[in-house]
């Protein structure tokens, strides 16, 4: 393909504007086609996440098979090309060097994959869903800030793919696609604390302990690409720890980190209900 694009070059293009116009014609061909490839995808697939994974790949083609033509017909049509391009690279190399940290980093992240779309991330100060990732940086939906149980602000930010270099990551759905949570409620002094760990302790079995053999098979599964030793148990359990206030009944148990806050309000209203009429537990109150 590109020997015949070349011998096209050589027979009819007689001067460099003629180049120019011909090499642009084919690049416009190129994004035309993956434009109508974009657009049947769009319409023939009702996977809005394959979709959206089949339109960047034939975006990343595209930039690929433009850009090998574009050097291809120059480096072979001028002979000098390759020695000014060298200074002018070593150039726009220093101008350049955080576009071209971005990009280099997203070869970094489509190769290694320390995220993906769809993936839970926090990365330096932001947290939030992957919702795009493109050659100079990735898009978050972000999650927590001023909203609480790190639910979804509604707010979208744009972070540079150097980021991900340059600072550590932390995926919350990569691999292992469960996260313990707690739960603490303090009781006074002179409450019946083994009662009210007791009621506690039913009400986590009640709502997590059915998790337990979804989290032991994605274990196994996690532990085939990476070293998984300290989950043996993964049952609910409830610690008690001695405050000045009162002593504090910690709830700790496994939940997917989408459904922390829904779990969270079933867990609460259910401590309510049953403590509520009891004379002989009482809730401390934070002052």
């Amino acid at each position: 393909m590109l020997e015949n694009i070349q011998k096209y070059f050589n027979d009819y293009a007689n001067t460099d504007v003629d180049n120019i116009l011909i090499l642009i014609g084919i690049v416009l061909g190129i994004y035309m086609i993956k434009d109508i490839f974009s657009f049947i995808v769009y319409r023939k697939t009702k996977d809005a996440k394959l979709g959206y994974a089949i339109k960047k790949f034939l975006s990343y083609i595209t930039i690929f098979v433009g850009t090998a033509i574009f050097f291809y017909v120059y480096f072979r049509y001028y002979k000098y090309l390759g020695t000014l391009l060298g200074f002018f690279s070593a150039g726009l190399a220093i101008a350049l060097r955080e576009p071209i940290l971005n990009i280099a980093t997203w070869f970094y992240i489509f190769s290694t994959k320390p995220f993906e779309v769809g993936d839970r991330i926090k990365i330096g100060e932001y947290s939030g869903d992957v919702i795009d990732i493109r050659l100079s940086r990735f898009t978050l939906l972000e999650i927590g800030d001023w909203v609480e149980s790190e639910q979804s602000t509604g707010r979208i930010i744009h972070v540079p793919n150097g980021r991900a270099i340059l600072n550590e990551i932390t995926n919350y759905t990569k691999g292992y696609k469960y996260i313990w949570d707690e739960i603490s409620v303090t009781v006074t002094l002179d409450s019946d604390w083994k009662e009210a760990k007791y009621i506690l302790n039913k009400i986590i079995l009640k709502y997590t302990d059915h998790l337990s053999k979804k989290v032991r098979e994605n274990i196994k599964q996690a532990n085939k690409k990476y070293m998984i030793s300290n989950f043996k148990y993964l049952t609910p359990v409830v610690y008690t720890k001695l405050e000045e206030n009162g002593i504090k009944l910690i709830m700790r148990y496994l939940t997917k980190p989408r459904n922390r806050r829904t779990m969270q309000h079933r867990i609460w209203e259910e401590i309510l209900e049953k403590f509520i009429g009891l004379e002989n537990i009482k809730i401390v109150q934070k002052p």
